[in-house]
């Protein structure tokens, strides 16, 4: 990226930008969404020991509701590395923001237990307890070194 970052977005700990799945489109249920994962009391932690879910487009009450993420293994790992429910309750939420303290730390590094580069997808369950996929994207490092410009 050229230029000074002037996004507003919150720098520090590790950044999936979520994008929707073709069947979510097809369903006109994909949500557009960041979810970071951070130790407030650190920028520059290895582990996360919260997790921030921002919806950017409106989304329906029903569709935030039951909002859960999987982090997956890689393809060659298969599997799921764990599930994080997005409950609203005790802790920060609106429809469009959840905030969630994580019941176990995540470490912010590549491969092992690391969650950098691994899939995470934000899933719905619908009143038949279905699973669906509403978006996916991949775990990136969300550090921002401070440049300072020189002539």
């Amino acid at each position: 990226m050229c230029g000074p970052d002037n996004s507003g977005r919150p720098r520090g700990g590790a950044l999936a930008v979520l994008l929707p799945t073709q069947t979510a489109l097809d369903q006109c249920t994909g949500l557009n969404a960041d979810l970071s994962f951070f130790s407030p009391s650190s920028q520059r932690s290895s582990e996360a020991t919260h997790i921030q879910l921002t919806i950017a487009n409106d989304a329906s009450q029903s569709e935030t509701d039951e909002l859960f993420v999987m982090v997956q293994y890689s393809a060659s790992e298969c599997g799921l590395m764990c599930t994080i429910p997005l409950q609203k309750s005790g802790n920060s939420s609106t429809r469009t923001h959840a905030e969630i303290e994580l019941p176990e730390p995540l470490s912010l590094t590549v491969g092992g237990d690391g969650i950098i580069g691994r899939r995470v997808s934000l899933c719905c369950r619908d009143d038949l307890d279905e699973k669906t996929i509403v978006a996916e994207g991949i775990v990136g490092y969300n550090f921002s070194d401070q440049v300072q410009a020189s002539l």
